[in-house]
């Protein structure tokens, strides 16, 4: 794998080795060029394990940049992240640049574990000041006490709905704006075949209006595997709406999963994202529970898909924010 990301890239005159653990950092910190990025995207379209890695990635930035109010994760503040889990994990401890086995799987990136992992990192920071994280580090300090900063459980929640919101924006993006990558994900083009491959990762029907009843005004694209954070695996939907004589054509996907219960969601209710926050601006994201898998239903923000289609998709109509 090395070899696939060490060529440089001629046009910007860079000739270091980007080997795949550096460039997925350097992705999820938003500092590749057009050639890398182009390399990565084919890479990652046939390999769902690093797909999860680089969420994994986009998660450790997202809780590091709400705790120190953006920017990339120091060189320090990644060590104690990655001390706290190579404790947690074995496979982790034996060194990710190495590959393991174990770790080529999405699993291992998704796994709730390693949503621990995140959240415990980020409440330290928060609780204890990055100073005093990175004084620690140095060997200069004992071991921190005190301060004040949300509870664990509170960060991780919010660090879980970022990486969500991040994966999913990504995904219906990327199956939108190419017509290839499209047709290579939503084999599934009924709702008899849908229902059929998705069954056993769920543990019963899918229910969602949309599939059962064709709606005006919106074709039913397909439906493939994913691979929400964090999840067993999800379902990936997509409805196109046609272009109008005063709009543009745009879709809305909905991607179902096992809950794992880390949003903490109660059944019966919607919860609308804050996007803005998320890092994701100019997308809709809705989020619901129900039967025991998790809903999240995604569109652009001016179209106003989500809402105006959000019944025939199912979502509660009493709505909170999150």
């Amino acid at each position: 794998m090395r070899d696939e990301f060490s060529q440089g890239d001629a046009a910007s005159g860079r000739d270091e080795i980007r080997d795949l653990p550096t460039l997925l950092r350097a992705a999820a910190d938003g500092e590749l060029t057009a050639a890398e990025q182009a390399r990565l995207d084919e890479h990652l379209s046939a390999n769902e394990g690093d797909q999860a890695r680089l969420a994994f990635e986009r998660g450790l930035k997202t809780a590091c940049g709400r705790a120190m109010g953006g920017g990339r994760c120091p060189d320090a503040l990644r060590a104690s992240v990655e001390r706290i889990a190579a404790e947690s994990h074995p496979a982790y401890a034996a060194g990710v640049g190495a590959r393991a086995e174990e770790t080529r799987s999405a699993s291992f990136w998704s796994s709730p574990r390693f949503g621990r992992v995140l959240g415990a990192a980020a409440a330290v920071v928060l609780m204890i000041g990055v100073g005093a994280v990175l004084v620690t580090q140095s060997g200069t300090g004992g071991a921190p006490t005190g301060g004040a900063g949300e509870p664990a459980r509170d960060l991780q929640l919010v660090a879980y709905r970022d990486e969500i919101t991040q994966f999913v924006a990504k995904e219906h993006g990327r199956c939108w704006e190419s017509e290839d990558a499209a047709d290579r994900k939503f084999k599934f083009k009924d709702r008899d075949a849908v229902v059929s491959e998705f069954r056993s990762l769920l543990g019963g029907e899918m229910h969602i209006p949309a599939l059962d009843q064709p709606v005006e005004s919106i074709v039913f694209r397909g439906a493939g595997r994913c691979h929400l954070p964090k999840t067993e695996g999800s379902a990936h939907l997509r409805w196109d709406i046609p272009a109008t004589a005063e709009t543009k054509a745009t879709a809305v996907s909905m991607f179902v999963a096992p809950d794992n219960g880390m949003l903490e969601l109660h059944e019966g209710v919607t919860y609308a994202v804050n996007t803005a926050e998320c890092g994701v601006k100019g997308s809709s994201v809705l989020l619901w529970r129900q039967d025991g898998s998790l809903f999240c239903l995604i569109s652009e923000t001016e179209t106003g898909a989500c809402n105006k289609f959000r019944k025939q998709m199912g979502a509660p109509e009493e709505t909170e924010g999150l």
